[in-house]
Formats: structure tokens, sequence, C-alpha cells
């Protein structure tokens, strides 16, 4: 079963914002503070197959019922790729130390 690296990530095109991952929710903060609690999401991991190859499809719900899909494009131990699929731009995360 695939899970995300939990810690705070820190978007690399931009310092101020950042994602907190814990084992069931994801919190979008900019500056370190998040704007409201629209901004946490409750998360699942979705394993899918296109073609020959597999992908990993992030999930997110937040209590308003606004819902995100990003596919992992790829991750180690420090980064994490992910497309957004609404939009179709990449934002790459780095994990904080």
């Amino acid at each position: 079963k695939p899970t995300l690296k939990i810690g705070n990530w820190t978007l690399e095109s931009d310092p101020y914002s950042t994602l907190d991952i814990s084992e069931n929710q994801l919190t979008f903060k900019y500056g370190g503070n998040f704007s409201n609690d629209t901004d946490v999401y409750h998360y699942s991991l979705i394993e899918d197959t296109i073609g020959e190859e597999s992908i990993i499809i992030i999930k997110m719900h937040n209590k308003i019922a606004d819902t995100l899909r990003y596919e992992i494009m790829g991750r180690n131990d420090t980064l994490l790729n992910l497309m957004d699929l609404q939009y179709g731009r990449i934002n790459t995360f780095v994990l904080n130390k």
C-alpha cells in the first residue's frame, strides 16, 4: 500500500508555501499559517494503471466537500513532485529537516 512521508514540506518555487502531511490529513499553509480550516484535507492514496504505467493519485477532501486530486509524479525521502490534475501544474515540494 502506498504511503506519503509524514512531515513539513516546502514548495520549491515559493518558500512561504508549505504542505504539512500527517497520517490522515494534509494542510496547506502560507507563511506558516493556514487561512481557515478549509485548508485542511483528509486524503486517500489510489493506485491505478494507465496502459503499462502504474500511477498513484492523492484524492483529498475538506469539510466543505472541496475535492482535489494530484498525481504523484515522483518522490523520494526529500522530494515530492505532484501534478494538479485539474490545472496540470507540477509542484515540487522539499522536505524540511
